[in-house]
This record gives structure tokens, sequence and C-alpha cells, in this order.
């Protein structure tokens, strides 16, 4: 059985950093502040026995601070910032091996102003060719103190749908957060009509992710939320076996806009 524990950092002053970017604009601008907004992109790499993949927008590549290798994020300004900015509009973006492969995953898709998307990497190419999903992530822009945001997505290419429950320490009441979560590249709008967070006020929590309709628990461990972290976990690797492409918990940050 799995473990996984983590702790959210502090958002604080990344969150300054975003407000002053966001609000930059020129004073002679009376228009919608957003109307010229770039958009912005993460992307994850959760395609197990998969090597190292490249990203590349119109045919050109976008130089990452960081190797996008199995079980990582895209890192912009920091840590806690995954997206980079995209000019809106109609782009083509492509994942390949390296500059000189084709394409291993190739779409179109119209960047909305303003907006932050997902893209996450799937499959393995032992069972086929890789595949995607790009989310439009729709959390609270403003939330509350006292509010925290967390999604759960299921990314194991083998693993059955699962149940997410979560229990606050010293708190009897236990949630359940996920229902019947599938992979996705199967049944897209699964994960999309499930692209919702739940908002839970800060603290540490404790969580099993079991399979579905009441089977057994098949990882379990703590997390920590602090006041206003927006956290997307995700199960990454292969179901039912050993070594470093297992089944696990993959996290990713978000800065509140």
């Amino acid at each position: 059985m799995t473990k996984f524990f983590y702790t959210v950092k502090s958002l604080g002053f990344f969150s300054i950093i975003c407000i002053l970017f966001f609000f930059s604009c020129s004073k002679k601008d009376k228009t919608d502040p957003l109307a010229e907004a770039p958009s912005y992109l993460s992307v994850t790499h959760a395609a197990p026995y998969v090597s190292t993949l490249q990203l590349f927008m119109d045919d050109l590549r976008v130089r990452l601070t960081d190797s996008l290798r199995f079980g990582s994020t895209t890192v912009h300004t920091s840590l806690l910032n995954p997206y980079i900015p995209v000019d809106k509009g109609q782009h083509r973006v492509n994942l390949a091996f390296s500059e000189s492969d084709l394409p291993a995953i190739t779409f179109q898709e119209n960047f909305r102003s303003g907006k932050s998307y997902s893209l996450f990497i799937l499959d393995t190419l032992r069972y086929g060719k890789l595949k995607y999903v790009l989310l439009m992530d729709d959390f609270k822009k403003n939330m509350l103190p006292g509010e925290c945001a967390l999604r759960f997505l299921n990314l194991s290419p083998n693993a059955p749908p699962l149940d997410l429950f979560i229990v606050q320490w010293r708190k009897l009441d236990t949630m359940k957060i996920a229902v019947s979560r599938e992979y996705p590249a199967y049944n897209f709008n699964n994960l999309y009509s499930h692209n919702q967070f739940t908002y839970l006020p800060p603290g540490d929590y404790w969580m099993e992710a079991r399979i579905a309709n009441g089977g057994a628990t098949i990882m379990r461990g703590g997390v920590t939320l602090v006041d206003k972290s927006i956290v997307t976990m995700y199960a990454k690797g292969i179901f039912a076996i050993s070594g470093p492409y297992k089944m696990n918990i993959g996290f990713i940050e978000y800065i509140p806009e």
C-alpha cells in the first residue's frame, strides 16, 4: 500500500507578485483589464515509462526551467507557479521527445484571455500511444480567508475507478470528495465534469484512496493545507506493481490570481 505525506507551502509572497503583475496595465486603458491579458498553461507529465518530454508552441520550443519528466509539472516564476504565459488565441501545441523527433502529441487550442489551463500528458507507450487531457482551471480567483481548494484526478492508466475520502485531524466527520474517479483517457467528459475543486478549511488532513463502491484502500497519507492554498492531487503510475513507476500521488500547487 502506498503512503504519501505532503505539506503545502505558504503562498503569501508569491500572491503579492501575482497581484502586482495583473494590475500593472496602463492607467489610460479604460477597457476591460483582461481584454489583452495572456492565457496561462501548466503541463504535467503523468505518462509512466515515457522519457523526458519537450514542449513546443507553434513549432517553437518553450524553454522550461526544469526538464519535464514523469511526475513533474512545469515551473514558471517559482515552485508555487506552474503556469507559463501564452498569448491568447489559437495555438498549435506539440509534445516531443526531442527537437528532432516528430511530435508524440499535437493539437490546436484557442486559449482565452486571462484563463488558466492545465495540460496532463497521459497513458504509456506500453498501453498504446500518448494521450492528453486539457482542463480550464476553475478555482476561485479570490478565495476568502479560511478557505483552501483541493481536487483529485485519477491519472493511473490501469487503476480502477477511485473514491477519495478525507478527514481533518481531531475531527470525526469523514468526507468523500471524489466518487468513482476514472482514468480520463478513455472517458474525457468524466474528468472534465469533475474538474471542480472542493473547498476546505486550512489544517492537517488524512486521506484514503479506495477502489470505488466499497473496495480496498490502495493509497493513504496526510496533507497539510495552509490558508488560501490551491492544490491538485493526482494518482500517477501503474497500479499493483513495484519500482519507480508504481502507483503514487502527485501534487500541484497554484498561486491565486
